[in-house]
């Protein structure tokens, strides 16, 4: 059931496979959320730019300009660094979590047909006050 407190939030879904991006955003709204899409991270970090959501959901592996730099360019950007930013890929080794770390992501989760794991993530970013309290 959509609150008002999702119908508010704009999320923004960059990942190059359009059946997934579909597939997210279509969750996503059902969950009551706004939802921006982007094709590859050149767009994504244009729509971060021009759109300033209140999440963004990106993919790791993407031709040009991947999750990680991306990732990296928005929080270095002082404007964009307070967006939170959940990664998430089909691949999980050791120096995937690494470099996700690295680049400061609140989140970095696996590619898996189970949304739950990204639901949780954005409701705990989104709708928790900066000192960790529930949103009212």
């Amino acid at each position: 059931m959509a609150t008002t407190t999702h119908e508010m939030k704009r999320l923004l879904v960059v990942d190059d496979d359009p059946a997934v991006r579909e597939s997210l955003v279509e969750l996503l709204r059902l969950q009551g959320y706004r939802v921006l899409t982007a094709a590859d991270g050149a767009e994504g970090l244009r729509a971060v730019h021009d759109e300033s959501p209140d999440l963004v959901i990106l993919d790791v592996a993407m031709p040009g300009l991947d999750g990680f730099s991306v990732a990296m360019l928005i929080k270095k950007d002082p404007t964009l660094n307070q967006i939170p930013i959940v990664l998430y890929s089909g691949c999980l080794e050791e120096n995937f979590a690494l470099r996700a770390y690295e680049t400061q992501v609140e989140y970095f989760l696996p590619k898996t047909l189970n949304i739950r794991p990204i639901l949780t993530a954005i409701r705990k970013l989104l709708e928790t006050t900066p000192d960790g309290q529930p949103a009212e």
